[in-house]
């Protein structure tokens, strides 16, 4: 992409012949776009901008700020690294604009812990900042939260990130409650019992690896639970994360009987499965972990025909030094917001 001209304050910037692309008005051609003042002004073919900044995008596509639905962020006492304006950053270098941020950052169970949020990606002014309210104090999933405080606070949802409300009493009150006030409900299905102590998909590589393994049913049967309590309690649901073929079956079947059920899936787990653990590659331990190439390719089949609703980053800013251990010792996660985008559009969904 070339950008050619002599006007170095940018008010005006003409974007020509790029391939635009924008989903909310089903557009998909080759135009010209005119950016007046930050604002988008007019797309057409052939236009003229005297004294505009001129950017040759033949061959480039143009597009709308993206979103990205799952990001871990950073705040004092999270045991992350970065912060909000370093992470909001690259995320708009990757072209992401607003950010959906998981409740475990805080966690977000306070209206000061959502304010502090909006302040600091307002101050940093990078990318919109979009809060999921914690759905239990503390994310103990033993006492409810006060969502409609939260919600009211800025929230757009709420959710539990990896803290399981392992008691269904619980989690159907929590529904419950949610639905009066028509909150969205995150979920990350995964059976705490069935995932303990693992780190990677039960498989040939974790059997050769000797890695204590994770087995796709962990994800399946949570799921299972929490789409009949979906059901019960008419709640809109969202699954976050998913990573395997009976997953990909259960929720194909919610669909098709009407329940109001969406759900995304990591970047990582569309180009990478198990076989990127070989060598014990540390960086490559993210939970849910990387599946079999049969998952992965079920997974881009779900993209294509819907069943998958959107790609995420699953971003969790983890540094070096956590990634330098044996690898069942690592933390868990994978720096991605940056260039999601990129790798999103690269897989070709």
């Amino acid at each position: 992409m070339h950008v050619a001209s002599a006007n170095r304050n940018r008010a005006h910037i003409l974007i020509r012949k790029g391939r635009v692309i924008d989903p909310a008005s089903g557009r998909d051609d080759v135009a010209d776009l005119l950016i007046e003042n930050g604002r988008l002004t007019r797309i057409g073919a052939s236009l003229d901008a005297p004294g505009a900044d001129i950017v040759e995008a033949d061959g480039h596509w143009v597009l709308p700020g993206l979103v990205d639905a799952c990001v871990h962020l950073s705040l004092p006492g999270s045991g992350r690294t970065g912060d909000i304006a370093s992470e909001t950053r690259a995320a708009a270098a990757g072209g992401i604009t607003h950010l959906a941020a998981q409740p475990d950052c805080g966690p977000v169970d306070s209206t000061a812990v959502v304010r502090l949020i909006r302040e600091q990606a307002g101050q940093a002014g990078f990318a919109r900042i979009m809060p999921i309210a914690a759905m239990t104090q503390g994310l103990l999933g033993e006492q409810l939260a006060e969502m409609s405080t939260l919600a009211r606070a800025g929230c757009i949802a709420v959710g539990n990130a990896g803290g399981k409300v392992a008691n269904s009493l619980v989690l159907k009150r929590s529904l419950e409650y949610a639905a009066t006030f028509d909150l969205p409900v995150m979920f990350r299905p995964q059976d705490s019992a069935l995932s303990a102590g693992g780190c990677a998909h039960e498989g040939p590589v974790a059997t050769r690896l000797g890695l204590p393994g994770i087995p796709a049913v962990a994800e399946s049967v949570d799921l299972s639970r929490d789409l009949l309590l979906v059901e019960a309690t008419g709640v809109r649901a969202h699954f976050q994360q998913i990573s395997s073929r009976d997953s990909l079956r259960l929720l194909r079947a919610a669909k098709r009987r009407g329940l109001p059920v969406t759900a995304d899936v990591s970047i990582q787990h569309l180009l990478l499965d198990e076989s990127a653990l070989e060598g014990f590659n540390s960086h490559c331990h993210v939970i849910p972990p990387l599946r079999s190439a049969a998952d992965r390719e079920a997974l881009l089949e779900a993209v294509a025909d819907g069943t998958i609703d959107a790609i995420c980053s699953q971003h969790t800013p983890i540094g070096s030094s956590s990634k330098a251990a044996p690898f069942p010792a690592t933390k868990p996660g994978m720096a991605g917001s940056g260039c999601a985008a990129l790798a999103g559009l690269a897989t070709g969904q």
